[in-house]
């Protein structure tokens, strides 16, 4: 499941944060938070990402952008 995933990626992150997939996994967890309406959350988690140097560094920003839109703050996901 989505939930088992985003487990799976949060224990991950604590137990290796400065592995590559670990910093990647920031982007995937955000992903599916994104799936599961918590933009709160994804937006963290792409944040995090973002400040690690993740890979994949154009689709943490897309998705940091879709999560500001998805709260509701517009300047900031037009900025983005």
């Amino acid at each position: 499941t989505i939930d088992a995933a985003i487990a799976t990626y949060r224990h991950l992150q604590a137990v290796f944060p400065d592995t590559p997939e670990a910093r990647l996994s920031f982007a995937f967890a955000g992903q599916l938070l994104l799936k599961q309406r918590r933009p709160d959350d994804a937006l963290a988690q792409f944040v995090r990402h973002l400040q690690a140097g993740g890979e994949v560094g154009e689709e943490a920003l897309a998705g940091r952008a879709t999560a500001l839109e998805e709260l509701h703050r517009t300047a900031d996901a037009d900025a983005a």
